[in-house]
């Protein structure tokens, strides 16, 4: 296994490719950026560009969800400033899990794993159609990898790859499985 970029080098990726206005390659650096370091002081300007570029391309669900995880997980942030006039705008413009699939997001990042699985898997019941669903069954993937579920994990990455293969979710796929 080979040793991950840093959080300033995805970002500074990220950033260049975000200007270069090749949003699908800087999707994937800012979602690598936070899934390899979450807990960077860099992560919140991940989340911020990751929400004006789906807002941009029109995702406005997926928009919505890097706005909320700004302000509950990095409220000191100077992103987090901005934050809140952009739920507002985005809130007419998303899809009815949003607010779910951020729940379950906000679970899995305190680990609680088994609890964010389950509303994952109630949002996907309640809303299989969702513009989020791709990004529903790469979180259950991870947080069945996070148990030590490979073989469960490894159903969920199927999924998004046959279901969803060119989304940012299906794209992060062959990393992941690299690092396991």
């Amino acid at each position: 296994m080979e040793d991950k970029p840093s959080a300033a080098v995805y970002l500074k990726a990220g950033k260049r490719l975000f200007q270069e206005k090749n949003y699908d390659e800087a999707i994937l650096k800012f979602r690598k950026l936070i899934i390899d370091h979450p807990d960077s002081d860099l992560a919140d300007n991940a989340c911020y560009n990751l929400g004006v570029i789906y807002g941009i391309q029109g995702e406005y669900s997926k928009s919505f969800v890097q706005y909320k995880t700004i302000l509950e997980r990095y409220p000191d942030s100077d992103a987090a400033l901005w934050a809140p006039d952009k739920i507002e705008e985005l809130y007419e413009k998303i899809d009815p899990s949003a607010p779910k699939f951020y729940e379950a997001q906000a679970l899995y990042r305190d680990k609680q794993y088994t609890e964010a699985e389950e509303v994952l898997k109630a949002m996907l019941e309640d809303h299989p159609d969702s513009d989020l669903a791709d990004n529903a069954h790469f979180s259950l993937g991870m947080i069945r990898l996070a148990q030590g579920r490979k073989a469960d994990a490894l159903e969920e990455f199927q999924i998004v790859r046959d279901k969803y293969p060119g989304t940012d979710a299906a794209k992060l796929i062959p990393d992941i499985l690299a690092s396991i």
